[in-house]
């Protein structure tokens, strides 16, 4: 979120973009923690923000 309020939001993006992946990847056998927000919803949000709208459409848990 810093990287993308100091105006650099491909930066901010693709960050959110690899911690959502690495948040899919977690093995749920001993549970996953528990974001805040998960990375999906964060990244939906700061995609819409952007207006980047279909991106943020696509964006899947």
């Amino acid at each position: 979120m810093l990287t993308i309020k100091q105006g650099k939001s491909d930066n901010g993006v693709e960050t959110i973009r690899r911690a959502a992946r690495n948040y899919q990847a977690l093995a749920f056998d001993f549970g996953p923690p528990v974001p805040i927000k998960p990375p999906h919803e964060l990244l939906g949000e700061q995609l819409a923000e952007a207006k980047r709208f279909v991106a943020a459409h696509s964006v899947s848990a």
